[in-house]
């Protein structure tokens, strides 16, 4: 008897797949592949552009404190107005400075709106606009000020200023003990020097050199002092001028000069970083036009040129920063372009043509005794704002503040987006804030 049905149905039961059915089954499997790497490379291609919008918040962040940080500076142990304090005797020799130095038109803090500070030249914006610059004068070294144990005539045209060593703010300096280290690093040449006498008059010059001589430091001054028994008939000596003992007693601090403005690094303005974060390949993608919110010290000196930038003191703040703008809120209500407000004060907003002639940049008034101030006395909160963009475009259009229907408005010049070149618009942070300008009174710190 033949069994074959049974045979035949377990051979049916056991078959695999068919040439068709495998292409199917690969091909399903091949869109399904497909759709599931575009969803992942869409999400990692989103996840880091908002990296880095994230990365340029942390960058704008940490660049406006130190911003906002030294501007709460300026003036620290410094006079706001050295033009003013020299006319009503808070300052003393000041007619006896070199022409250049006093054509500085020094004060506590300028903002040149659309302008430059040195070699800070501020470039152009997507809008066709320019960053302000902003210039700080003040004590931003140390939070010290040491006291005079002499004041001496030097081997050249200055004087030597030998100061105290043995006690808590040299100690808390690191000069005690220091073989000229801290020391020198403070009172750094081509930084300032303010003597204040003990009459709280101040006496300025520009550091020739700070070194020590057996155990003790000593700053060496570019000009003479007015020393009392030393004066002579200069332009601005004042009866009442005059240090007094040989300045023992006085106190001295260092003074310095920074500049922050928004700079492109491609060219040759810092030399250390052309090579370091500027980039025309393809690896980065709109550097040959990035600017960033740079940080320099100005340093003094008696000939050409007569104001200098040393390299190592350059700093990037902030990285792929765009705006920097400055308003304030002053307590002279006569100024031109500024919104007068309650409280006896006048907000000047941004770009107000009333700011530079408030900050130093510009001519101000005969200060007058028991007459409002019209000068960066005046100043008491600046209003600082500052940009910066993500380094990757990813927007093709721009967003028109102008235009209706943004809940809230694009108001203040604020900005959103930013174009980078024919690449297309990246998108922007902005950081805002009000710093009180503690020091802008003229007061005598001891």
């Amino acid at each position: 008897m033949r069994i074959t049905k049974p045979i035949a149905a377990a051979r049916n039961s056991s078959r695999g797949f068919t040439l068709m059915e495998l292409m199917v089954a690969m091909a399903a499997g091949l869109l399904i592949a497909i759709a599931a790497f575009s969803f992942s490379r869409q999400a990692t291609l989103a996840f880091a552009r908002e990296s880095r919008v994230a990365s340029a918040q942390m960058s704008v962040l940490a660049g406006f404190q130190r911003l906002q940080a030294d501007v709460a500076r300026a003036s620290y142990m410094a006079s706001p107005n050295f033009n003013r304090d020299a006319s009503t005797g808070r300052l003393c020799g000041y007619g006896d400075w070199p022409a250049w130095l006093r054509n500085l038109s020094l004060t506590g803090l300028q903002v040149t709106p659309q302008g430059s500070q040195g070699a800070l030249k501020t470039v152009a914006l997507g809008d066709g606009k320019f960053p302000d610059t902003i210039r700080i004068v003040g004590n931003l070294a140390t939070t010290e000020s040491y006291t005079v144990m002499s004041i001496m005539q030097g081997a050249g045209v200055g004087h030597d200023i030998y100061i105290r060593v043995n006690d808590g703010p040299s100690t808390r300096s690191g000069f005690a003990g220091a073989l000229g280290g801290e020391f020198s690093n403070v009172f750094l040449p081509g930084r300032m020097v303010r003597v204040l006498d003990m009459q709280g008059r101040q006496h300025y010059s520009v550091i020739s050199s700070a070194t020590w001589n057996n155990g003790q430091p000593f700053i060496t001054t570019a000009w003479r002092l007015p020393l009392k028994g030393e004066i002579t008939s200069g332009a601005a000596t004042m009866a009442l001028c005059g240090i007094d003992g040989f300045g023992k007693e006085s106190q001295v601090n260092v003074v310095s000069i920074v500049d922050y403005g928004i700079a492109n690094l491609s060219g040759a303005a810092i030399p250390q970083y052309t090579n370091t974060i500027y980039s025309a390949d393809a690896t980065g993608p709109g550097d040959d036009t990035r600017t960033e919110l740079v940080r320099r010290e100005v340093f003094l000196g008696n000939s050409a040129p007569v104001q200098f930038y040393l390299d190592n003191t350059a700093v990037v703040a902030a990285e792929y920063a765009i705006d920097l703008r400055a308003a304030l809120w002053t307590s002279n209500r006569s100024t031109g372009g500024c919104t007068v407000a309650s409280q006896g004060l006048a907000f000047c907003d941004f770009n107000s043509a009333g700011i530079p002639t408030l900050m130093g940049v510009g001519a101000w008034g005969t200060y007058v005794l028991g007459m409002p101030v019209t000068g960066p006395e005046s100043v008491r909160t600046i209003r600082l704002r500052l940009a910066a963009r993500s380094r990757e475009v990813d927007r093709s259009v721009a967003l028109d503040p102008t235009a209706s229907g943004y809940s809230p408005p694009l108001i203040h010049g604020a900005t959103f987006r930013h174009q980078v070149g024919t690449l297309g618009f990246a998108r922007a942070r902005t950081l805002m804030a009000d710093v009180a300008l503690m020091n802008q009174r003229g007061d005598a710190w001891y």
